[in-house]
């Protein structure tokens, strides 16, 4: 009999915003991913994440096998100090695998996060 893990396949897009004070010190956003919300198995078995980062600035996971890791988003630099902020977004993509306790894995699934300048 074939078995399958479920898993969301909806993964929420973040759109998150570091922000710069003149003056003052950058903000330092923690963002939280979720992946344990949707994630299940249909025999109710146990399961196991694996996060892996697969574009964008590295950053650092508080833990790479917690449904639910956090990182601080990188800090968006001006190039142009006379200009209104960076010009570019900085975009992550992070994949996440589900694992169940007989060795069976769910297909990759991944989320896109865009850190945004704000004025």
């Amino acid at each position: 009999m074939a078995k399958t893990i479920m898993q969301d396949k909806t993964m929420l897009f973040l759109v998150l915003v570091v922000a710069f004070f003149v003056g003052g010190p950058p903000v330092f956003t923690v963002i939280t991913l979720d992946g344990g919300t949707g994630s299940s198995d249909p025999d109710g078995d146990p399961i196991t994440f694996s996060w892996v980062q697969t574009s964008g600035t590295p950053v650092t996971l508080s833990d790479d096998t917690n449904p639910l890791p956090t990182f601080t988003a990188p800090l968006l630099l001006d190039d142009d100090p006379v200009g209104a902020g960076p010009e570019d977004d900085e975009v992550l993509t992070f994949e996440l695998t589900v694992t169940d306790n007989r060795g069976l894995v769910s297909i990759p699934d991944s989320v896109t996060i865009t850190i945004t300048f704000v004025d």
